[in-house]
């Protein structure tokens, strides 16, 4: 799951919510709202629990988490009865604020209103990352919220926004989840692009590897909120098909050239050719490694070459990965993560959207190193070769000494240098 001061879209989207679910609930009672009302709401079961900040707090909030650590007794966050509000309600709450008096609507809660809004209708904007009880923080210590009201978010009933997982809510989720990926893959891009600048290897190899985990955690907390969706095809099936008719788009992407920019965004021409490997196996791809012509520009080639060129080099990688995976199977190998994707593929096997990310990030490198792409394999021997030579002198220098407290280790080097 992801760590928890990391944030994806659709939790922030929930937080911002959750701040004005808990703004219009407690000034809708200040105003005269009946509390039965509220209560009669059912009780919240978030999986995020945005409403209680969790992580690392700030100012007053971390002293009095201090002081409730030091007196636990003393604490009564255990006991705050916690309630979640539909969505459909905030207008009748605001309406019954407006009616009773002219509302000042702070000015935090008036961003987190155009941030909510503005989430749903961006397509691919940025990956928020920062600490979870941030958002709600920041409403609570804004200094235009009044001092009651302050007092009743941090003592009374707690308030979140009750999103009902009908089909609009999984394609929101959907979207921001693809938003969220879209924003990795940007990095991952960069990453390489930089290498082709000049760029360190390693980090450019580490980083991507990271963001890759970093999307397979992703890809966990969205399964957690919609158990239903456990594959590629479950989540993009929420997202892309409306994107398409809300385009005037064709599914069949390789007839069109707009078409196959949204199949590209959403991986999908990827995840049909990763489908391919999964079925036809490593020996079908020795047999038949496909056909592409590398002297036209990438940026110049048609829909249908395009993926000609994928396959073909997807194609001739897939033995060699499968190759390896095989190693790192028995554990005395480590594994990046399209190496464990490739372990973990099989016939029939759903495909996890981290694992189509992954071949993406890896054509994607194909086609930005164009014709430097052995580069980083030459690199990379010429760093092996280092590390090798400086093995052998380490053998060499302690040949005569002693090793018994590292007979399995000693052994293992052994084997590893013969």
């Amino acid at each position: 799951m992801l760590a928890q001061t990391l944030h994806s879209s659709y939790r922030r989207y929930k937080e911002d919510t959750d701040v004005i679910a808990t703004w219009l609930a407690v000034t809708a009672k200040r105003c005269g709202y009946s509390e039965d009302l509220l209560t009669n709401s059912h009780d919240a079961t978030s999986s995020f629990s945005t409403s209680q900040p969790a992580g690392r707090l700030k100012g007053k909030a971390r002293k009095l988490a201090k002081a409730e650590a030091q007196n636990p007794e003393s604490s009564d966050s255990g006991t705050r009865p916690r309630y979640a509000i539909k969505v459909k309600e905030f207008v009748t709450l605001a309406h019954f604020i407006a009616g009773k008096r002219k509302p000042r609507v702070p000015q935090t809660v008036e961003q987190t209103m155009h941030q909510a809004r503005g989430n749903v209708h961006n397509k691919f904007g940025k990956l928020e990352i920062q600490e979870t009880s941030e958002r709600f923080q920041e409403f609570i210590n804004a200094p235009e919220i009044d001092q009651p009201v302050r007092t009743e978010i941090e003592t009374g009933p707690q308030y979140e926004a009750d999103l009902i997982k009908d089909q609009e809510e999984e394609y929101a989720a959907a979207q921001f989840f693809f938003q969220d990926i879209m924003y990795c893959f940007t990095c991952a891009t960069g990453c390489w692009a930089g290498y082709n600048a000049g760029g360190d290897l390693a980090a450019a190899s580490v980083c991507i590897n990271t963001v890759i985990a970093f999307v397979r955690d992703l890809e966990d907390e969205f399964e957690n909120q919609f158990p239903a969706k456990v594959d590629y095809v479950d989540k993009v099936n929420l997202f892309y098909p409306f994107q398409c008719r809300g385009r005037d788009i064709s599914p069949e992407y390789l007839q069109d050239v707009k078409g196959y920019a949204l199949a590209d965004d959403v991986m999908l021409t990827t995840y049909d050719l990763v489908c391919e490997l999964r079925d036809d196996g490593h020996d079908s791809c020795l047999c038949n490694p496909g056909i592409r012509d590398d002297s036209v520009p990438w940026p110049q080639k048609t829909p249908e070459e395009k993926v000609s060129n994928d396959r073909s080099r997807l194609r001739e990688a897939y033995p060699l990965l499968d190759f390896i995976s095989g190693f790192t199977q028995t554990g005395r190998m480590p594994e990046d993560e399209l190496i464990r994707g490739v372990r973990e593929m099989g016939p029939g096997k759903p495909i996890p959207v981290w694992l189509v990310f992954a071949f993406h990030c890896f054509l994607t490198a194909q086609n930005t190193l164009g014709d430097a792409v052995d580069q980083p394999f030459l690199h990379l021997k010429g760093l092996c070769e280092t590390v090798r030579g400086t093995i052998i002198d380490f053998k060499e220098y302690h040949k005569s000494m002693s090793m018994t407290c590292w007979p399995e280790q000693k052994s293992q080097l052994q084997d590893f240098l013969n």
